[in-house]
């Protein structure tokens, strides 16, 4: 528990023209307001959390300006369904559907929320290995469907997302490292590239995060 995962820390570096020099010009899934735009600098979001070990509630905050962008809400464990919601209006814009939380190898679906149809946007997959996890997200709606899949490499400590498979010249679009606390809430910081869908990142980011919480409460 606690280890970095130092064989993509050491030789994976976010830059803010990742997307730039490919054939993928931007990563949107949920929604245009929430990518970044290439004329800015890439985005850190601070994902705080705000309940219990294996709670759901998080507060996430634009790092720059401070201003809160999105709550994220259910429990994995009990609900089997995770919200993340706009901080301004508290309405839904996405939701992550649980099939098999605690199985070998899990998967959920990304999707739009029931009031807007429950459009399926990604499908997950869960490996789970015995320092991390990779999760493998297939874009499913029309906006991404051309992309290749998202790899994310999942530990305690830090977290690296690829658009395509690292062993495959994949692109690093989002980078996460945590500051974890025995007692009192941890905060995981999100760095997201000019281009990909903020929003996205930071829904399969509190889902990794679940995944590696349910590891270590196992394996303790």
């Amino acid at each position: 528990m606690g280890q970095s995962l130092t064989k993509y820390a050491n030789t994976s570096f976010i830059t803010d023209d990742a997307l730039r020099n490919t054939n993928y010009k931007r990563v949107l899934v949920i929604g245009e307001d929430h990518v970044v735009p290439y004329d800015q600098y890439r985005r850190t979001l601070l994902i705080r959390q705000q309940a219990s070990w294996s709670g759901g509630d998080h507060e996430v905050v634009d790092a720059n300006t401070q201003q809160i962008l999105y709550r994220s809400s259910g429990k994995v464990f009990s609900c089997k369904e995770l919200e993340l919601l706009d901080a301004r209006t508290g309405v839904p814009i996405v939701t992550v559907r649980s099939k098999d939380p605690l199985g070998d190898y899990a998967s959920f679906d990304i999707c739009r929320p029931a009031n807007e149809g429950g459009e399926l946007l990604m499908r997950i997959k869960v490996r789970r290995h015995a320092e991390h996890s990779t999760l493998e997200g297939t874009f499913v709606c029309e906006s991404a469907r051309h992309l290749p899949p998202l790899v994310v490499k999942a530990g305690f400590v830090d977290m690296f997302f690829f658009l395509g498979h690292p062993a495959e010249h994949g692109v690093l679009i989002g980078r996460m490292d945590a500051e974890r606390h025995l007692r009192g809430s941890d905060t995981m910081s999100l760095t997201v590239v000019p281009g990909v869908d903020a929003a996205l990142l930071v829904s399969i980011c509190v889902l990794a995060d679940f995944v590696q919480r349910t590891d270590d409460l196992t394996t303790w």
